[in-house]
């Protein structure tokens, strides 16, 4: 994932490119958005070199093992059986 960060003091217009389909998002002074890593394009590009949006990658975390409990093994219980 990442970041795009509005810096400046105008509202943005942003069109960014996955693959073959357009998104565009609108960012206000001081806005961010989050969105996956494969989005980007030349007008982000663009913005990033005259300093009026920020990116920055995130990490995804990664997944937690689920501890497991641990399986109590119960014995069979023999009956007694009484002789004559």
């Amino acid at each position: 994932m990442k970041i795009i960060k509005n810096t400046s003091l105008q509202g943005l217009s942003v069109t960014l490119l996955e693959g073959d389909t357009v998104k565009n998002i609108y960012l206000m002074p001081g806005r961010k958005v989050e969105v996956p890593s494969s989005w980007g394009g030349k007008i982000l590009n663009n913005l990033v070199s005259r300093r009026m949006v920020k990116v920055v990658e995130i990490a995804e975390p990664a997944p937690k093992p689920v501890p497991s409990k641990p399986v109590k093994i119960l014995k069979k219980k023999t009956p007694i059986i009484k002789g004559n």
